[in-house]
Formats: C-alpha cells, structure tokens, sequence
C-alpha cells in the first residue's frame, strides 16, 4: 500500500516496529499533495522542508505518544507557531502567532508532524477558499473546514484538524467522503483557536478509518473515554424502565453486518434481553443477508424458547446513479448483479420498485414461515420529487405484498 493511504494509527504501528519510518511517509504525503494540490487545492500553507525535518527528528528519537511520526494537517483557524495563521482572509495576511494553539501542543507532543495548514472558509464562516471537491472537481467539498476534509478525503495527509460552530465538520466530511467527528463542545481546549461563537465553536477532526478518530480524541481530550467506558446500550433501557415505563424502545438490524459476521442475531436477543421491543433495518436490498438473518434469529429463538420481537424491513426507492453511489456510501449493500440491473436499467426507478417489491415478497415468505413478525418501513433517502412519490408507490405496492 502506498504508504500515503495509510491511516494514523496504522502509520504508527509501522514506524514503532521500524516498518516505516516518518521520513518516507511525509515524502509520499507530499509527492501526493504535488500530484494533486493543482486540482484539489486544500492548503493554505505548506513548508515541505520543514515537515520532511520534523520527520526526520522523530525518527531519530525515541516515541513520544501514539501520533509518533504521523503527519497531520491543521485548519488554517488554529495557531501553529513555526507557520502563519491567516484565517481565510486577507485581513491577516502573513499573520505569524507567537505560540502554538493548545491542541497543536498536543498533537507535536503525542509525536505528530505538523505537515501544514488546511484553507477554510474566511474566518470559518461563509466566503469559500479556493478548495474543491475530490470525489468531483466541479463540485463543493462544503465548509469551512474544507481543507482539512478534502486533505483526508484525497489521501494527502491520515488525519487534519477542523473546527465545527454549526456543520463545518461533518458537512465537509460528508461531501468528501471521509469521516468526521464533533465532539461535546467544551472537551477539547479552544486557546489559540479563532473563535466565532463562545457556546458554540468545537474542535474536531478528520481521518479514513474510525480507529484514528478515537486515537486523536486521546490525544486532544484529557477526559476522552475509553473503549471500556462507553456506555452500554442497556443503559437506555433500564433508564426507559424507570424514568418511562411505557415507552416502547427499538433497536437496528443490519443484514449486511450480519453477512459479514454472523453475529447479528445475538446483538437482537441481547437487545431484547434489556427490553428492546422492536427492530428497524437499514434499506433492503440483499435479500439473501435478510433471510440468513431471519434464519439464524429464528434458530436462536427457538434454542431459547423465546419469542420474537417485530422487524421492521426498511425499502428505499433508487432512482438514478446519484442516489445509488449515496446509499452505497450509507453503508446499503447491493449485489453487483442487482447494482447492473439498476445502473443499466432503462427506467431504474421503476426496476427499483420492482427489485422491493420482489425483494419483500421472498422475505415477507420466509418469515412468516419462520414465525417472526415482520412490517415494513418505507423511506426516501432522496430530495428528488419523483424518487419521493415513488415512496408513496412503494408503499401500497409492499402493503399489497403483506395483505
């Protein structure tokens, strides 16, 4: 793997063993960024000679955290003392601050390299920087932190900082295709931190795989939870039971996971066990995942001799190419069969209709043979009106299915 592509903790893993070292992932870092920095444009500041040094320090130190030799980028709000601070504006044009910004002192002392500054909106507020979109040149990468989201999204750098007063983290994220994170407002230290709204501003942050999101939460957030400290979703129920007693709490099942780890039936008995009362899936579209599903939920069942609780199967109309790679990035499992139905259809929202209703039918058998109580939600993940309408269609369709 190109080690540009890699993520954080992955990227420290490597250089602690001695598989890797900094040097020659900031250097492939900065050959991505000069491949593609002319079309993407996600950097107000950049000092390749001083990051490829930072580098080069820690690998001939010994660790100092578990960023250790992981670049980073820093939206271009945030006070960093060896680059400017220019805030999106040419007001601060060649702005120098005299000190780091509190989390850029934690990040240089948990070992990250501080390989530049990401553009943000000016003053992190609504005139767009120069950034595009990835995925698509042509299109918005969304703000303000605009930088740092299409930095990670383009494998330019693991992880980057950003800040979020009402979406300018998660929006970006969303654009670009990566992942994003906000946490509660007042966890992460704001000092050197260009502030917009006092009860609102948030640092957050960017990366490609969730397990950087909770390392750099550690590092940033002195009261950041452990894996170990999460709360457990029984909590909810034992709260409803007392605080609410006659609220009706569901749970989620997802088929595809199922697929993949064939465990998700034991996730429902043990829902059920704290007083789940019914389940909802994502959108169905892998009718073999369903019924594997409903199998082994129904086999467990019946090892227990317990009854079943609801599932409610979600459909969700797909009318064009668009809102197929977006529920495809939702996380909703399509077979490649299914897929080349849809992309080459001549009417693909009517297939799609077809492929639900065909889809409901099997499932809507098999469960009945099962024994499990099964309904139907119906959902458009669309703002197109005709892919809405289609809901409405979908609905009296599946109703004539179960009836």
């Amino acid at each position: 793997m190109d080690p540009c592509r890699l993520g954080a903790a992955e990227a420290a893993r490597r250089i602690a063993a001695g598989e890797l070292s900094s040097a020659a992932l900031v250097a492939a870092c900065l050959e991505r960024i000069s491949e593609r920095e002319g079309t993407v444009r996600a950097w107000a500041h950049l000092d390749a000679g001083a990051a490829l040094a930072q580098a080069r320090e820690r690998d001939a130190e010994a660790p100092r955290g578990p960023l250790h030799g992981v670049p980073v980028g820093v939206k271009d709000i945030v006070d960093t003392a060896d680059l400017p601070t220019e805030r999106g504006s040419a007001i601060h044009a060649g702005r120098r601050p005299g000190a780091d910004a509190a989390c850029v002192t934690r990040l240089r002392a948990a070992g990250a390299v501080i390989l530049g500054k990401t553009v943000t909106t000016e003053f992190a507020y609504f005139s767009p920087g120069p950034t595009r979109n990835p995925a698509d040149p042509a299109r918005t990468p969304g703000g303000s932190s605009s930088g740092s989201a299409a930095a990670v999204a383009d494998a330019m750098v693991p992880v980057a900082i950003g800040s979020q007063t009402a979406g300018s983290v998660i929006r970006p994220a969303a654009f670009c295709g990566t992942l994003g994170l906000k946490p509660t407002r007042g966890l992460v230290d704001l000092t050197g931190v260009m502030a917009l709204s006092g009860n609102l501003d948030t640092l957050g942050w960017f990366a490609r795989d969730a397990e950087d999101l909770a390392l750099l939460g550690a590092v940033l957030a002195d009261e950041w939870p452990d894996a170990g400290d999460a709360p457990d979703a029984g909590d909810a129920y034992a709260l409803a039971r007392t605080q609410a007693p006659t609220l009706v709490l569901g749970g989620i099942a997802i088929a595809e996971r199922h697929g993949r780890r064939l465990d998700e039936h034991r996730r429902m008995l043990a829902k059920t066990e704290q007083g789940c009362r019914f389940f909802v899936t994502q959108a169905v579209y892998d009718v073999t995942s369903t019924k594997s599903l409903l199998s082994d939920y129904a086999l467990a069942l019946e090892a227990q001799g317990a009854a079943p609780v609801p599932i409610i199967l979600t459909f969700s109309p797909c009318g064009s190419e668009k809102t197929l790679a977006f529920m495809q990035w939702l996380g909703i499992a399509f077979p490649r069969w299914l897929e080349n139905d849809l992309r080459h259809a001549r009417d693909p929202l009517e297939t799609s209709l077809a492929l639900c209703e065909r889809v409901c039918a099997e499932a809507w058998e098999y469960a009945r043979a099962k024994g499990i109580p099964l309904g139907v939600n119906v959902e458009s993940v669309s703002i197109r009106k005709a892919e809405i309408d289609a809901s409405t269609e979908l609905l009296a369709r599946l109703r004539r299915v179960m009836t």
